[in-house]
């Protein structure tokens, strides 16, 4: 039983040091579109809920921000130049994970 736990874990740290290490290449390559802290946060919640998990958390916090986004494009409350915070949607993505069980 107590293996099961180590790897587990182990499985856990290495995800988050995958997730890591690629959003630091795309932030390099975005030239800082994205942020340090979003950078860890995501790093972190992947610790917690594994690879898959943290794609998954990732995969629906971009696809809830690109909805808001339009919806505020549309209604002319944001311009193509602003910036949005984008913390919030890894808790909308992680909400979604959890409640459909993907991870």
């Amino acid at each position: 039983m107590q293996n099961v736990q180590w790897l587990a874990l182990l499985g856990g740290v290495l995800g988050g040091a995958v997730v890591y290490w690629f959003l630091r290449l795309c932030s390099h390559l975005s030239h800082g579109g994205i942020g340090g802290g979003d950078i860890k946060l995501i790093s972190a919640l992947t610790c917690l809920i594994g690879l898959y998990g943290g794609f998954s958390v990732l995969l629906f916090a971009q696809l809830t921000a690109v909805v808001l986004v339009l919806v505020l494009l549309a209604l002319r409350r944001i311009t193509m130049k602003e910036s949005i915070a984008f913390a919030p949607f890894f808790y909308l993505g992680l909400l979604i994970t959890v409640f459909l069980g993907s991870f």
